[in-house]
């Protein structure tokens, strides 16, 4: 008896421990007991999927090697996890002995070489330290890090990305068909902890990022439906205050921004509308001034009565909505409540009153009354 079992060794039964799986093949690359490399060994398909460092059971009874089973395992890891550091490198491309050509394991790339040092999973994760001097960690094709000695480059690709620190928080989020950009920073460490956010940038689907920030996890289709429509703001930062945003910025796709600022002691706000180059300073009491430019005209208001007009043909000042002085290239003209008016223009000057039942013209002629 062999070792003192009381059974009789049968070579045709041994054990072994899974170095790699080829899932697409249904194969895999075993190392015996007896530190034996074998390449291409399938598994019988009533058995559970064998995966990286199980210990199998192995049967030759069919004249080439098959798994038909697999062993629990005991103890801690270290007792029980195999020595593959024989000198010999696990070979990472080809042990598959369904063709005499090169097989790659359909996990990993389709250029890996000798010398490259790669792990890979079912899922098609990769793990990897190239040969060319590049070291690449992927989780899938749109979850990746490359970093490589050509260039110093470092590349991140990410459907989302998180970033959080102590001073800010930065997140690209892909949800639902909507993306957006929420950057925002603290001022303080309590700040920080409590997601106080003192200055936020917003860029993408802004409505959305001002809506969930950094906290998109778990949307189901019914929540999702119910958030706000987007708008046209591609990019909104602003620095937050009370009453209002002490900054705030909103560029829109169509090229115009708008911008507003309130003062220290929160009293007033001042608007900027680049659309047609508007500028309104309002107060607290609800009055406010406004100048709007355009390429033909610009207007001067105060509390949407008192206005200033110039464009190519006139300057016109306008107080209470009745009294006017308009100044144009025939004429200057002062209205009074609509009905008493003093016009001076290259013929005289003229005065009328009452809507014209009372007038006096002073010209070369000399003065005439009515």
């Amino acid at each position: 008896m062999l070792f003192d079992v009381p059974f009789p060794n049968d070579p045709r039964f041994f054990e072994a421990y899974v170095l790699a799986v080829d899932n697409q093949r249904k194969v895999c690359k075993l190392l015996t007991d007896f530190k034996q490399a074998l390449d291409g060994v399938p598994w019988d398909a009533g058995i559970e999927e064998p995966v990286f460092n199980d210990r199998v059971q192995v049967s030759t009874v069919l004249g080439y090697p098959v798994i038909y089973g697999i062993l629990q395992r005991i103890g801690e890891p270290a007792t029980y996890s195999p020595d593959i550091d024989n000198g010999a490198e696990i070979d990472t491309g080809n042990y598959s002995q369904l063709s005499k050509n090169l097989v790659h394991d359909p996990e990993k790339p389709k250029d890996v070489v000798s010398e490259d040092k790669i792990l890979s999973n079912r899922m098609g994760g990769i793990f990897g330290l190239l040969k060319g001097g590049s070291f690449i960690a992927r989780a899938s094709k749109l979850s990746q890090i490359l970093l490589s000695k050509y260039d110093d480059l470092v590349r991140i690709v990410g459907r989302s990305y998180e970033l959080f620190t102590d001073a800010c928080t930065d997140v690209v989020v892909s949800v639902r068909g909507r993306i957006y950009r929420f950057v925002g920073y603290s001022d303080t460490l309590s700040n920080s902890r409590g997601d106080i956010y003192k200055y936020q940038e917003h860029y993408g689907d802004t409505v959305l990022a001002q809506t969930l920030k950094w906290n998109y996890y778990g949307y189901t289709p019914t929540t999702f439906a119910a958030l706000p429509a987007a708008n046209d703001i591609i990019r909104k930062y602003f620095v937050t205050g009370s009453p209002s945003n002490l900054f705030q910025q909103d560029l829109h796709l169509t090229g115009e921004y708008y911008t507003v600022v309130q003062n220290a002691a929160g009293s007033s706000v001042t608007y900027v509308d680049q659309t047609n180059a508007t500028f309104d300073v309002k107060t607290t009491n609800g009055t406010f001034t406004q100048i709007t430019i355009t390429p033909s005209v610009v207007t001067i208001t105060y509390n949407n009565s008192n206005t200033i007009t110039i464009d190519s043909g006139k300057i016109e000042a306008t107080y209470g909505g009745s009294n006017k002085v308009t100044i144009d290239s025939g004429k200057v003209e002062m209205n009074y409540g609509g009905s008493n008016k003093v016009t001076a223009n290259s013929s005289g000057i003229s005065f009328s009153f009452n809507n014209g039942t009372h007038f006096c013209n002073v010209n070369s002629s000399g003065i005439t009354f009515g």
